[in-house]
C-alpha cells in the first residue's frame, strides 16, 4: 500500500477539491493515457524525489499530449508511485534512468498530421485495460 502525506491545511479546501474532482471525471480518457505513458516509461523507485511538474512536462515534451496538473498527479497516483504530497509539486518515487530515457525522446522528429508516441500511447491503454 502507498502512504501519502497530506499537507497542513488542506481539509479548508474541501470545495476547490469537489470541483477539482468533477473536472477530472471529465478528463477520463486523458488520464489514461497519461497513466499507459507513465507505467510504461517510468520506473517506479522507494524515494519519492523527481517533482511531477518536471516529469508532467517530460510526458508532453515526448507524446505531444497537454495534460493538466491534476490530471498528471491522478495518473501517477492511480499507477502507485511513492509520493510525497506535502507540497504543490508533489515529488514521486520515479527512476532516473527511465525519466532520462524519455527525455531523449523529446525532440524527435514529427510525423506531419500524428502526434509523437500516438500509437505507442494507444497500444499502452488497450494493454492496461485489458489487464495485461
Amino acid at each position: 500500500m502507498v502512504e501519502h502525506k497530506v499537507a497542513a491545511g488542506a481539509e479548508n479546501g474541501d470545495v476547490e477539491l469537489a470541483t477539482d474532482h468533477e473536472a477530472l471525471a471529465g478528463s477520463v480518457a486523458t488520464v489514461m493515457k497519461t497513466v499507459a505513458w507513465t507505467a510504461e516509461n517510468v520506473t517506479s523507485i522507494k524515494t519519492p524525489t523527481y517533482s511531477s511538474y518536471g516529469v508532467k512536462h517530460t510526458m508532453e515534451g515526448t507524446t505531444g499530449l497537454y495534460v493538466t496538473y491534476g490530471v498528471f498527479i491522478a495518473a501517477a497516483l492511480i499507477v502507485g508511485y511513492p509520493c510525497e504530497y506535502d507540497q504543490p509539486n508533489v515529488p514521486f518515487g520515479m527512476s532516473t534512468r527511465s525519466l532520462n530515457r524519455a527525455k531523449r525522446r523529446r525532440g524527435r522528429v514529427r510525423v506531419p498530421g500524428r502526434r509523437p508516441g500516438t500509437r505507442e500511447l494507444l497500444s499502452a491503454t488497450r494493454r492496461a485495460r485489458a489487464g495485461l
